[in-house]
């Protein structure tokens, strides 16, 4: 009786070290996802770029059979509140040469439920205009041959940032050929690549709840790791 006792006994203390290490691991995954949930709820999450809309800043896998990973700070612009577009503690608002990456939901000629990534040109409450450099410009002429233009800001020329103000764009779509007012709490985006940017000039505005977060940095390929300027 006492050698079946014995067998029992460590049978049980065999067994119970193996439940408790599949427990341990078990409680460290499940603690890993929600860690990393959380982190991408609110105050990182990555990207990767499809087209090639922000070229050169970024890369997008069209035209280079891959494109750039990028980093996004979410909390920059403020925590957003759960199931709400409003946020919190924000450290800074959106501002002129900021990359940004937005949603699409409720912007009228967008698909719905994406994320796009463009450089906000125009903050709510200013006049944004795209001023031809060329005099004799014609709007009857293809882009490249009427030639681009500069920003304009309540009737001036834009001088900063050069991210912006040193950049050629195209006076096109319904918002960008001629001054445009930008409601409060809006945004207009241009992309880098103006020549091949479906942007504010097409579809309108960006409501400051859509913007998921600020581009600063690109992490991958190796080659191209940096900043995001």
């Amino acid at each position: 009786m006492s050698k079946a006792v014995s067998e029992i006994k460590e049978k049980v203390d065999f067994e119970q070290p193996q439940e408790s290490v599949l427990w341990e691991w078990t409680k460290t995954i499940v603690y890993a996802v929600v860690l990393a949930l959380f982190i991408r709820a609110f105050f990182l999450q990555t990207f990767k770029i499809p087209t090639g809309s922000m070229e050169p800043t970024l890369r997008g896998a069209m035209n280079y059979g891959h494109g750039d990973k990028i980093i996004v700070i979410k909390f920059i612009y403020g925590f957003r509140i759960p199931f709400t577009r409003n946020r919190v503690l924000a450290m800074t608002e959106p501002k002129r040469g900021d990359v940004v990456v937005f949603e699409t939901q409720g912007i009228d000629g967008l698909d719905q439920g994406k994320d796009f990534i463009k450089r906000v040109a125009g903050v709510g409450g200013e006049r944004l205009a795209i001023v031809p450099d060329n005099p004799g410009w014609n709007p009857q002429l293809s882009d490249v041959v009427r030639g681009g233009g500069h920003i304009a800001v309540n009737g001036k020329p834009l001088k900063e940032p050069a991210s912006v103000a040193g950049r050629v764009y195209y006076p096109a779509g319904e918002y960008g050929s001629w001054e445009t007012a930008i409601p409060p709490d809006h945004y207009f985006m241009l992309g880098d690549n103006a020549l091949n940017s479906r942007d504010s000039r097409f579809w309108g505005f960006v409501p400051k709840g859509n913007i998921v977060g600020k581009a600063v940095a690109i992490y991958w390929p190796p080659n191209r790791i940096g900043l995001v300027r």
